[in-house]
């Protein structure tokens, strides 16, 4: 997969910021469930407003539609032109900013209603107010996303991977600062959404934001019908990008006519499921997108093979794993402070059953990413509705029935719905991911051992020392197990993974 060693020195920095950002993040949220316990509700319903547009800006969605204008400028005007039309979209971000901050400024109570219309009067008053709190974030990050892009285009991905990690750091500190000085939960939410907003500015110093150059340069940029276009078709990319996001955001809606507690078992249960999103989804996809921006079919064709190959390599053991370990793995990193055991093992059941979305989530961000190169803007953004339709339908009789678990396992169903549109559309674009999927199958048997014999392991979950002890060594013991089967196997996907490690010698 790494044709020479500067591309290897690039996926190892994209698999680095990615693992340092799940490890943070998992971090973050054992602080937060510490911290606030199951009265985290409140917070993350106003949370999880800024940390979808996160997603969509400065974490990969939005660059997804910066890439498809990217790719064509470059493709029809050269990489200066692409270069200078990025640049003037940027100029215009910045003088939307302002009315854009104070419209959702305006807008938060009617936001939390619509993305928690469950919560008590009080807990929604509360829940807006947070969200106000953290609203600077959002134009920073808007900033932000477009300038990392930009330098993702160029191969430089290093920024990009850090961004996340930067976001953790920032949102810790301040968990941090709160735990030192002992703060009762309100004042906790508010140090925790200072932080949100400090980590914009980190993200758009990390991104190197080029000088804005005057008056001049603004009114140039607003009266370039390129930038207009790039500014109309972006945001539809970026959507249809974060549909899963955008599932998630449904999800928690259903939760707050749950009991207590049922949006922090589904935050936390889906915080699990990111660590291995990020390094076998994110990475991949992220690798990608310097080779699909040049938009020749060959490339196109062989990133996109290879990117889902390796994708499903990395997530079918991960979601056994996860499915398998959902209990030992909930009560170690949640079962403690205000979090109690049985609200560990709310959030198990809820992992348990997003646990089978892993691989689908993992393949959308090559596929997204193919896509975009190709000028499929409208095809990504049309394709989240229906996948957001799945979720709503499967997790409203999963709520009634079996509640948080049950809306868990209809997120998962809209998740492969959305994979099997992503696929359909680059067979009509003449990309073609049969043989990828054909490279998978074998991967699906010895993960279904997988989980169902860690499922059956006994392990001591009372005693914290112990059980991480014990999962760190199955853990281990799996991932050595399973790379190096399909290595003596002479797999493309293991020999390739090893091969990041490897430096190549001279010829």
């Amino acid at each position: 997969m790494f044709q020479n060693e500067p591309e290897r020195r690039a996926a190892l920095a994209a698999a680095g910021g990615t693992l340092a950002s799940r490890l943070l993040g998992v971090a973050r949220d054992v602080l937060l469930a510490y911290l606030l316990g199951p009265g985290a509700d409140v917070f993350l319903a106003a949370f999880r407003i800024p940390n979808l547009f996160r997603r969509l800006l400065a974490e990969g969605a939005l660059g997804l539609g910066h890439l498809a204008v990217f790719a064509e400028a470059a493709a029809r005007q050269g990489q200066e032109a692409a270069l200078g039309l990025s640049r003037d979209l940027s100029r215009v971000l910045v003088l939307l900013s302002p009315p854009l901050l104070l419209l959702l400024g305006l807008a938060a109570p009617a936001l939390v209603l619509l993305t928690a219309p469950g919560l008590a009067p009080d807990s929604a008053r509360r829940a807006a107010f947070l969200l106000s709190c953290c609203l600077p974030y959002l134009p920073l990050c808007l900033l932000a996303g477009i300038a990392l892009s930009r330098r993702a285009c160029l191969g430089n991905l290093v920024p990009q991977a850090l961004a996340p990690p930067v976001f953790n750091l920032c949102f810790l500190g301040a968990g941090l600062t709160a735990l030192g000085l002992s703060s009762s939960p309100g004042a906790s939410e508010l140090f925790l959404c200072l932080g949100v907003s400090l980590a914009g500015a980190a993200q758009l110093a990390l991104a190197g934001y080029p000088a804005a150059g005057g008056p001049a340069a603004f009114r140039r940029a607003l009266a370039r019908k390129e930038a207009r276009s790039a500014l109309a078709r972006i945001p539809l990319a970026a959507l249809g990008a974060s549909a899963y996001q955008l599932q998630v955001l449904a999800g928690t809606c259903l939760a707050s006519f749950l009991a207590g507690g049922s949006i922090s078992a589904l935050y936390f249960a889906e915080r699990l499921l990111e660590f291995p999103l990020g390094l076998a989804g994110v990475s991949v996809g992220l690798l990608a997108l310097p080779r699909l921006a040049e938009r020749t079919s060959r490339q196109n064709r062989e990133a996109l093979i290879r990117g889902v190959s390796l994708s499903a390599f990395l997530s079918l053991p991960a979601a056994a794993g996860l499915a398998g370990l959902a209990l030992p793995l909930s009560r170690l990193f949640f079962g403690q402070g205000a979090y109690s055991p049985e609200d560990a093992r709310l959030t198990a059941l809820c992992l348990a059953a997003y646990a089978p979305a892993l691989p689908a989530m993992c393949a959308d961000r090559t596929l997204l990413t193919a896509l975009a190169a190709l000028g499929g803007t409208r095809t990504v953004s049309l394709a989240a509705a229906p996948s957001l339709a799945a979720s709503i339908l499967a997790a409203l009789p999963g709520a009634f029935f079996l509640g948080a678990p049950g809306i868990a396992l209809g997120l998962t169903c809209g998740a492969w719905v959305h994979t099997a549109l992503l696929l359909r559309a680059l067979r009509q674009k003449g990309l073609d991911a049969g043989p990828a999927a054909r490279r998978c199958l074998p991967y699906l048997p010895p993960a279904l051992g997988m989980a169902l014999l860690l499922f059956f392991l006994p392990l001591p979950l009372e005693d914290k020392g112990p059980l991480a002890a014990s999962l760190a060594v199955m853990i281990a013991a799996c991932a050595l197990a399973w790379i190096g089967l399909f290595r003596l196997a002479r797999n493309e996907d293991a020999l390739a993974l090893t091969a990041l490690f490897l430096p190549r010698g001279p010829r």
